[in-house]
């Protein structure tokens, strides 16, 4: 099912883009042929990296490229409000590879992403 998911016309936004350990995946991502369109980084909209265009905001990001997955780079604590920020600008298929996320979080979380059908 993942494979399905996946496999359908996926436009990647990467949240945090600017950090040490984003930009080296994305630059690995983008030799993969994976598609990234968007980064985001609060402040430095208007910037690019490796090529990609990052905006201030996942909704700038979403209504200028059309992204619909996330990959959240995020430090643990902004995890719950960045996931949050994706979703309300729409996405539904998140990534999220941040270790030591609060448990309290987490669940709320996965309780949005449910009610969101996320």
């Amino acid at each position: 099912m993942l494979n399905e998911i996946i496999a359908r016309d996926c436009r990647v936004v990467i949240q945090g883009i600017t950090g040490a350990y984003a930009r080296s995946q994305t630059a690995r991502m983008l030799a993969y042929g994976t598609p990234v369109v968007a980064g985001v980084t609060p402040g430095r909209g208007g910037e690019q990296l490796h090529g990609v265009p990052i905006f201030n905001t996942v909704q700038a990001a979403v209504q200028a490229t059309g992204a619909n997955v996330s990959i959240l780079y995020v430090p643990a604590p902004g995890v719950l409000e960045a996931a949050w920020e994706a979703m309300d600008a729409g996405i539904r298929l998140l990534v999220i590879p941040s270790e030591g996320v609060p448990v309290h979080d987490a669940m709320k979380l996965r309780a949005l992403a449910r009610q969101r059908d996320c």
